[in-house]
């Protein structure tokens, strides 16, 4: 069996204005390899190449940049990626950022936003349907 797992978020959570923020992600949709330790994050049991996978959806606001950032051992970040809230005002902005990064037993992953807008702003919640992904979501899975 594949070594894989996705954690994701069940409500909407407001994030503060121009700081690094850690999503809570309560739901376990699988987990093949007890990665999971807590739902917040993916602890690493099986040591190999990873492909990581963040997403998130914030909330309509046309001011200032938003950033989905995967973090590694509460110190780097592997992945980043952002997207000018200006691009289309009054639309949500969707943001994905990936990488593949080898990773050993016991190396864990968080998933950060970041906004400007000038106030607190929605990472919302998806209701799934086929073909859609849930956000936010983090999921890793061993190459």
């Amino acid at each position: 069996m594949a070594v894989a797992a996705r954690v994701r978020h069940s409500v909407n959570q407001s994030v503060p204005n121009a700081t690094h923020f850690p999503l809570a992600l309560n739901i376990i949709d699988f987990d093949t390899d007890n990665i999971t330790a807590t739902a917040n994050r993916l602890t690493i049991i099986t040591a190999g190449i990873y492909c990581v996978i963040g997403q998130v959806r914030f909330a309509a606001n046309g001011v200032g940049t938003r950033q989905i950032l995967i973090r590694r051992n509460g110190i780097n970040y592997l992945a980043i990626a952002s997207e000018d809230g200006q691009k289309a005002p009054g639309q949500t902005t969707t943001i994905i950022a990936s990488t593949l990064f080898q990773l050993v037993a016991g190396d864990y992953l968080e998933l950060f936003v970041f906004q400007d807008s000038g106030a607190g702003l929605d990472v919302l919640t998806s209701e799934p349907y086929p073909g859609k992904y849930y956000t936010p979501v983090l999921a890793a899975a061993l190459f």
